[in-house]
């Protein structure tokens, strides 16, 4: 039996923007694809979903010893920073949420997750990109924020 060790997000969002050319970028996307990549590129290009989070927080970076837990379990918590009707949460608790995540991940996942949260891309992925690469990103729904 073999396994394979999936690449980090910050890894694969990298490689597409680095990419030389569009078919290449939408290929690593493509290759790489899962929920929680798609869900993570969604809230980055997705104006509809607005972040409530005024400032980021200070946090300290995991350390760079390989054993970090990935950014892809935990891409579902990122609806607790966006707004929702009905739902309002102190901005104490979601500060101490946002810098529990950040402290979490690798320090490369959190950089791109603070992209995310500023509704950026990596400089070399566009909107454009990402659509090419799953064309029903915007219909995809996102359970959490249903609420």
């Amino acid at each position: 039996m073999s396994y394979s060790v999936r690449k980090p997000l910050y890894e694969i969002v990298q490689a597409a923007a680095e990419a030389q050319d569009i078919i290449e970028k939408v290929e690593i996307l493509r290759q790489n694809n899962s929920v929680s990549l798609r869900k993570l590129l969604r809230y980055a290009i997705d104006p509809s979903i607005k972040f409530v989070v005024e400032k980021l927080p200070e946090y300290t970076p995991a350390a760079e010893n390989g054993l970090e837990p990935l950014l892809y379990n935990r891409v579902r918590l990122l609806y607790l920073f966006a707004e929702r009707p009905f739902v309002s949460l102190d901005k104490k608790i979601m500060e101490r949420n946002l810098v529990n995540l950040l402290e979490s991940i690798h320090a490369k996942d959190s950089e791109l997750l603070i992209q995310v949260l500023k509704k950026k891309l990596p400089k070399g992925l566009t909107k454009q990109h990402v659509i090419q690469a799953f064309p029903e990103i915007l219909d995809e729904q996102i359970v959490e924020l249903q609420s």
